[in-house]
């Protein structure tokens, strides 16, 4: 049952960033997130359903600003100084650098994450996360 309702959220989503309205989409989104998290409660174990819904909602509150790609990609007469990356340069070395992140991810978890406490992994990720943005901020800001 509950993975009829992922589905259908799914399907309710793809039809309303088809055909509806930012403000219909933001009631469709809302909506399904409401259903799909008691659903939740109702299909999993506690203790999973708790988990998922926290890492629903760290995920929603998580704000980033896509802006590095704009001041990485920029001519001159936008950003003067700027690195004025060409796109295949810049999604090669982004793709590149992601999947490495994506290997040390997996790396930790195996050595590091998979012994300690979910509190101790999500502290750290978030910590993590919270490091990076600073890194865009003095990116930008520089």
């Amino acid at each position: 049952m509950y993975s009829v309702v992922m589905t259908m959220s799914v399907i309710a989503l793809l039809c309303g960033n088809i055909l509806a309205t930012r403000r219909v989409l933001l009631i469709i989104s809302m909506c399904c997130a409401f259903i799909i998290i008691c659903m939740s409660f109702w299909a999993l174990p506690l203790i999973t359903a708790k988990v998922n819904v926290y890492s629903f909602f760290s995920q929603v509150v998580y704000l980033q600003f896509s802006v590095g790609g704009y001041f990485f990609l920029a001519d001159e007469a936008c950003v003067p100084g700027g690195p004025h990356f060409t796109y295949a340069f810049y999604n090669t070395i982004a793709t590149v650098i992601g999947n490495i992140a994506s290997l040390i991810g997996v790396v930790l978890f195996t050595y590091l994450f998979s012994k300690k406490t979910f509190q101790f992994a999500s502290i750290t990720t978030n910590v993590i996360r919270v490091i990076a943005g600073v890194f865009d901020i003095i990116i930008i800001k520089r």
